[in-house]
């Protein structure tokens, strides 16, 4: 594509239409045909149950004036100027320009100018620019980029995708399976076959009856934090199922695979604190995994270096036998990267403010065990900040790898109770 196909040009905000095809929340073909589709995506948008929009969350950062500063990419479908990228902030000013007085905004919205520069280009440059935006900066869960790869460059349906529409949409009503390494690790077709499941052109087939198929795709839904976060067995399927389905899978293990109808939509408990009871624990402080557990975050910055410290761990927990003694310091100095990002999303100067201010309460969300763990390690208020700040200066001394995981555990409850999915955003 060349630079002469791409042109700015003025555009009247109330000409301009919203893409039903955003992989963000894609709106059902039947809706999309409306003859009111802004109006049926901006409704959607502020009910939001996916959690997709957050458009509160924007209008306050844009605060009373509109942000110019990105300009919406454009595709010209006939006459209509469809908004292929740009679509959050697209509604904001329809909001304040053309539903004034038919829709009912819970928060302030910043003034907008009647007409609004975009960049208007081909299509095939719109969706190689939304894909580069979007695909991995944390917005879109791995659904999203499976689904938009197969509609838009011409992609096979992935398995992740047959899961999802074999199953009533588990995948997308369940978040914590969304995710990258839960595609490429967890649900692969070797491992849905050991436990007597198998996806065929979107269909369902089981070596199980029915009712017994619903049970075990539940435990799918609901096992991810243990699958998640054993790190020396990480992408394991079968062990964390039959913990909770009992002898299902064996019973019926040389039984053949046939086509089976699920009665009910499947989905997963979302509660972080759900999952981590579910985690083996024992006496042995080795038992306790970094974060105390998979977190289940909004997308972001915050959850992109956590995704990342996790597979860091994840990396040492597989090779520590080649590994230096001093590796877990690597690990604790991505806590620090963690709690400074934190921090300062939160817009908190100091990193020492943050933890001062915060960590009582975080420690009250610990069971009883990761208090004694706490303690053993000697994590206290006295020596939360030290212990973070030294992660930058003295890496010879920062190799403890169990007092690393008792930092964390602090660490988990305060991002999950500023950027958890499950609770309210509260900044201090």
């Amino acid at each position: 594509m060349s630079v002469e196909q791409q042109r700015v040009k003025k555009i009247e905000v109330s000409k301009l239409v919203l893409w039903s095809e955003n992989p963000r929340d894609p709106i059902p073909d039947e809706e999309a045909a409306s003859t009111s589709l802004n109006e049926t995506i901006i409704r959607r948008a502020l009910d939001d149950k996916k959690q997709k929009w957050e458009l509160q969350k924007l209008a306050k950062q844009m605060g009373r004036t509109y942000d110019y500063s990105e300009l919406p990419i454009v595709v010209y479908h006939g006459k209509n100027p469809v908004v292929y990228d740009g679509n959050r902030r697209m509604i904001l000013a329809k909001l304040r320009q053309c539903y004034a007085k038919t829709i009912s905004v819970p928060f302030e919205l910043p003034e907008v100018e009647p007409e609004m520069y975009c960049c208007v280009c081909p299509k095939e440059m719109a969706l190689d620019s939304v894909w580069r935006k979007h695909a991995s900066n944390g917005s879109w869960g791995q659904l999203e980029r499976d689904m938009f790869e197969y509609k838009h460059m011409k992609k096979c349906p992935s398995l992740f995708m047959q899961i999802n529409e074999a199953t009533g949409g588990m995948i997308e009503k369940t978040p914590n399976l969304n995710q990258r390494h839960v595609r490429d690790e967890v649900l692969t077709e070797q491992n849905l076959a050991d436990i007597g499941l198998r996806f065929q052109d979107s269909k369902l087939l089981s070596k199980h009856s029915p009712k017994e198929t619903e049970q075990i795709l539940r435990a799918i839904a609901n096992v991810i934090g243990i699958v998640q976060t054993t790190r020396n067995e990480r992408g394991e399927l079968r062990g964390p199922i039959e913990s909770l389905v009992g002898t299902i899978i064996t019973a019926n293990e040389n039984k053949e695979f046939k086509p089976v109808s699920i009665a009910q939509d499947i989905k997963g408990i979302n509660s972080p604190k759900a999952n981590q009871k579910r985690t083996r624990r024992t006496k042995d402080d080795l038992s306790i995994p970094l974060f105390g557990g998979g977190l289940y975050l909004k997308p972001g910055h915050v959850s992109n270096i956590y995704r990342d410290i996790c597979d860091l761990d994840g990396f040492y927990n597989k090779n520590k036998g080649s590994l230096s003694e001093t590796f877990p310091a690597l690990i604790r100095m991505s806590l620090r990267l963690l709690c400074e990002a934190t921090s300062k999303q939160l817009n908190t100067k100091r990193m020492s403010d943050f933890l001062n201010k915060n960590f009582s309460t975080a420690k009250k969300q610990l069971n009883q065990n990761q208090q004694t763990f706490l303690h053993n390690q000697s994590v206290t208020p006295a020596n939360i900040v030290g212990m973070f700040e030294s992660a930058g200066h003295n890496y010879s001394g920062m190799s403890n790898y169990q007092q690393t995981i008792a930092m964390s555990l602090i660490l988990a409850q305060l991002i999950t109770q500023f950027f958890g999915k499950t609770k309210e955003s509260n900044a201090p």
